[in-house]
């Protein structure tokens, strides 16, 4: 688990964690490490749909305009469907 860019991973994390840790490590080391327009996916562990999850992903995606929103939901489609591929 980790924040993949296009030079660098960032907020690594080896093995396995439980939902407590997993919650502090995204809220202490993988949100920071995002930058506007960055796309964040994560598969359907339980953990992962956690509203402390939901929230403080909401948090740091706070969008402006409607517009802004849109063009990172298109983004995040684009990436899915390649991923997907």
């Amino acid at each position: 688990m980790g924040a993949l860019h296009c030079n660098e991973l960032t907020a690594p994390c080896d093995g396995s964690i439980n939902g407590e840790c997993f919650r502090a490590h995204v809220r202490q080391q993988l949100l920071p490490t995002l930058l506007p327009g960055d796309i964040m996916i994560m598969d359907n562990l339980g953990s992962h749909k956690s509203v402390a999850i939901k929230a403080a992903t909401v948090k740091r995606y706070h969008y402006e305009t409607h517009d802004q929103f849109q063009r990172h939901l298109a983004n995040f489609v684009a990436a899915y469907n390649f991923g997907a591929g």
